[in-house]
């Protein structure tokens, strides 16, 4: 988080919707980010519980790597 944050807050819209996730139904890593973001302002964040599973599952599109 501390790492990256600056860059990306750089490109979020505070207005705009942002879905957190993580993998597996024991992580809690998607949830906290979530907490932080609404902590920073943003008010439109959603958890999506064992998101990267699912997205995988359902054949979505994946990217690698950082923008």
């Amino acid at each position: 988080f501390d790492e990256w944050s600056e860059q990306i807050f750089g490109q979020l819209d505070a207005d705009g919707l942002i879905i957190t996730y993580c993998d597996g139904v024991s992580c809690s890593l998607g949830l906290e980010l979530m907490e932080k973001l609404n902590w920073l302002g943003f008010e439109n964040v959603r958890y999506l519980s064992n998101g990267w599973t699912r997205w995988v599952d359902a054949q979505m599109p994946v990217g690698h790597g950082m923008p």
